[in-house]
């Protein structure tokens, strides 16, 4: 696993021995760092049978992090792949505007 640092957002995943990887991300997921979101959140749900998705401390999520944070949503149920999401309430916001907030596990 890696440590990704950007100008508007950092992520740091979990420990590779923990059979859980736990991913945070702080910041702003904008289209300038969106591509970066993906693939580090592609990184981490791949990971592991369970993944937990920290936003909570994200301020702005653009639509290119939103498809992308469905995308990886979508990839986890076709691969029985848990996907616990930890939202911002901008986060959560954005989610119940595109009818997906009821995908994700709290």
């Amino acid at each position: 696993m890696h440590h990704y640092s950007y100008r508007a957002f950092t992520i740091v995943p979990s420990a590779e021995a923990d059979p859980a990887s736990r991913c945070v991300i702080d910041g702003e997921i904008d289209m300038t760092v969106v591509q970066a979101f993906r693939t580090a959140l592609f990184d981490e749900v791949r990971a592991g049978a369970t993944t937990t998705i920290d936003l909570s401390n994200v301020t702005f999520l653009g639509v290119g992090g939103l498809r992308a944070l469905v995308e990886a949503r979508e990839w986890a149920a076709q691969h029985d792949c848990r996907l616990h999401l930890v939202a911002s309430p901008v986060v959560w916001r954005m989610l119940e505007i595109i009818g997906k907030a009821g995908d994700f596990n709290r």
